[in-house]
C-alpha cells in the first residue's frame, strides 16, 4: 500500500524572509506541466552522495529522522528502502538538492529532468500536507 498526496498548503512568501534549510519540504515547477514537492536534502556549495539507504553531506552521514518509519518497514521485510544511489556532485551557488521521501520511486534531483533545484524555481515550503492510501 503506498500514499498519494491529495493537497498541501504551501507558504508562498517564507523563503523571502526565511534561508532555505536542510529538511524542508518545497514547492518547484518542473517542465511545463508539473508541479513536485520534495525534501531539500543538501544546500548550494555542499557535496551530497546517495549510497543505499544512506545520504552523506561533505562526506558526513545524514541523520534524516523523518524516515525512521520506513527504513524500519524496509529492514522488516529485508529490503533496502533505496535502490537509487547518486555520484557525489557539488550543489551549485543558489541551488538545492531534493529528494522525496519515498525513495526508490521518487523523480527527485537524481534524475535528469529535475537536476538541482534554484532558488528562483521555489514556489515556497509546504506547510501541510493530506495523504490517503492507495
Amino acid at each position: 500500500m503506498g500514499h498519494r498526496c491529495d493537497s498541501c498548503t504551501c507558504d508562498t512568501e517564507y523563503y523571502q524572509t526565511n534561508a532555505f534549510r536542510r529538511g524542508d519540504l518545497v514547492l518547484f515547477p518542473v517542465g511545463e506541466d508539473k508541479i513536485y514537492f520534495k525534501r531539500i536534502i543538501a544546500l548550494g556549495g555542499e557535496r551530497v552522495r546517495v549510497d543505499g539507504d544512506d545520504v552523506y553531506i561533505n562526506g558526513t552521514k545524514l541523520d534524516e529522522l523523518y524516515l525512521a518509519d520506513g527504513l524500519k518497514r524496509a529492514a522488516e521485510l529485508g529490503s533496502p528502502y533505496n535502490v537509487r544511489d547518486f555520484a557525489e556532485a557539488v550543489v551549485p551557488k543558489g541551488a538545492v538538492f531534493v529528494m522525496g521521501d519515498n525513495r526508490s520511486n521518487s523523480m527527485d534531483s537524481r534524475d535528469a529532468a529535475v537536476g538541482f533545484v534554484p532558488y528562483a524555481s521555489i514556489l515556497g515550503r509546504v506547510v501541510t500536507v493530506q495523504h490517503t492510501d492507495e
